[in-house]
């Protein structure tokens, strides 16, 4: 039975960044019963403004047993299930209203377009036997609108840098800041600093400095990549000119009327408005300085050098999409440290990930300190900490938690999910995704312009690169966010390369 207008519009309340557009219910297995509103205001008449929605949220599958099996014996049938539909993802993980339980669920996203309720319904209910027929009753299945998209910015898309990172200007960048291509407005974020055969380079996504998607042919003229992107500078020496011409004219005006006070005289009035010129020159020497700051980074940041082609690797069915930019040697001496920039949560957001991480002896320093990031964590540590043998019973078991540093939406913080994610990119490809879950009552994981950011654990570990996420609305924060491991893309170069001389340089503080 296909849910109800309200249940599709409601659903999934919550679970996006922007409350009056969210992801869309198609089609569910389960019957719990449609609640959208809180218990205190239930009550209340339709219509009436105290009348609350309740916030759903998407929480990691935990130790759930399924972690143990749908490797080896459901994904292929699951997608097989689903043959007929034209699915963007599929995630196992947990929904669930704030503050209650959270039900387990294969999460399957489709685009708005390309629904077939009937179908939808059938494939919900497939994979629910499905599930049965293994021993797992609890696992429900539901369809939703969404898409899957690259967290890059491009020409063209409705982007504010100030909205939720503001930009700055180094001439040695710190990794997570804004990097493009200098032919295309695209942007996105440095993933980390390599030294590579002697050479010195930057890690990021291909998607994010080069619109091409193929392998990349050495050429006499290769792409220029410039840091910060062309569009962030662009806005910022477009703010700066504005507010020069803005002081300028009150200062200006304040002029003409202390030559006509002269004429006619002092007055109070005049002298009130003295105060306002000073702090009108102090706003238009800041925008000048600011202005001058960007000769800085008029230095190319480097050149393209190295871009496998985007596809589904054929060892571990992860997409491939990293690039290699060399530095430019008269901008970098030295290869740049990996240094995360200071954290600017707020005291709210604070709270939270105090709330969250009350266990680690290792918050402290990592809110408090200068991060710099150099060890990975490897393939077979990750899966120690996301031990799927653990019994049900075990209650303190926790999903790993993650950090990141992007150009967009600066630090933020998220929890790896145990299973990998399916992905259908535009091409047809199919991947498998390590995925990120956003934290409840926090923020959302990425957004546009993160592509290429580093991931790492509260250790500083580094843990892989953003490239992907999903969501109903792009520029609004992604309800899913996908990630490659830094073990797997490091052995990738090597391999593309053909060198084990891959490094990823220890920082050593100067003293005074």
């Amino acid at each position: 039975m296909s849910p109800s207008k309200d249940e599709s519009e409601s659903w999934y309340y919550g679970i996006d960044a922007r409350m009056d557009v969210v992801s869309l219910l198609a089609a569910r297995s389960s019957t719990y019963p449609f609640q959208p509103f809180t218990e205190e205001t239930r009550d209340e008449p339709y219509g009436s403004p105290w009348k609350e929605g309740k916030r759903k949220a998407i929480f990691t599958i935990g130790n759930h047993k399924i972690t143990t099996i749908y490797d080896s014996e459901l994904r292929l049938r699951v997608r097989e299930i689903l043959s007929s539909i034209t699915w963007k993802t599929t995630d196992v993980v947990r929904l669930g209203y704030e503050d209650e339980p959270s039900y387990p669920v294969i999460l399957i996203t489709v685009d708005i377009n390309g629904i077939d309720e009937d179908s939808a319904q059938d494939a919900v209910c497939k994979i629910h036997e499905l599930m049965i027929k293994f021993g797992l009753p609890d696992i429900h299945a539901e369809i939703k609108t969404g898409r899957l998209f690259e967290q890059a910015i491009y020409d063209g898309d409705i982007y504010n840098q100030n909205r939720h990172y503001p930009l700055e200007l180094f001439r040695v960048p710190k990794i997570g800041a804004s990097i493009g291509s200098a032919n295309s407005g695209s942007m996105g974020s440095i993933c980390v600093f390599l030294k590579i055969d002697g050479s010195n380079y930057a890690l990021t996504c291909q998607h994010v400095v080069t619109a091409s998607s193929e392998a990349l042919t050495p050429r006499n003229d290769p792409d220029i990549i410039i840091q910060p992107a062309k569009k962030d500078l662009q806005d910022y020496e477009t703010n700066r000119d504005y507010g020069i011409e803005e002081e300028k004219w009150v200062l200006e005006e304040f002029d003409a009327k202390k030559l006509k006070s002269k004429k006619e005289g002092a007055s109070p009035v005049l002298e009130g408005m003295g105060e306002k010129a000073k702090l009108s020159l102090n706003k238009l020497n800041c925008c000048i300085a600011d202005k001058l700051r960007t000769q800085h980074v008029r230095l190319p940041f480097g050149i393209l050098a190295h871009a496998p082609e985007i596809l589904t690797h054929p060892l571990t069915n992860h997409n491939r999409d990293w690039a290699l930019v060399k530095l430019n040697d008269e901008r970098f001496q030295t290869l740049p440290p990996n240094v995360l920039p200071p954290p600017r949560f707020t005291l709210v957001e604070r709270s939270k990930i105090r709330e969250v991480y009350s266990r680690s002896l290792a918050l402290h320093g990592l809110l408090y300190n200068v991060v710099t990031i150099t060890t990975i964590l490897a393939l077979e540590e990750l899966n120690r900490i996301c031990d799927k043998s653990r019994p049900l019973e075990h209650q303190d078991y926790e999903s790993l938690h993650v950090f990141k540093h992007g150009c967009t939406s600066g630090w933020t913080a998220g929890v790896l999910n145990e299973i990998r994610s399916d992905c259908c990119s535009g091409s047809g490809s199919q991947t498998m995704e390590y995925c990120v879950v956003n934290i409840p009552g926090l923020n959302y994981f990425s957004y546009q312009g993160d592509s290429g950011a580093c991931v790492f654990d509260i250790e500083g570990r580094i843990v892989g690169m953003l490239h992907s996420s999903n969501g109903e609305n792009i520029p609004f924060g992604a309800e899913i966010t996908y990630l490659t491991l830094m073990e797997w893309i490091i052995q990738d170069i090597k391999n593309t390369l053909k060198t084990e001389d891959v490094v990823i340089e220890k920082h050593i503080e100067e003293q005074d």
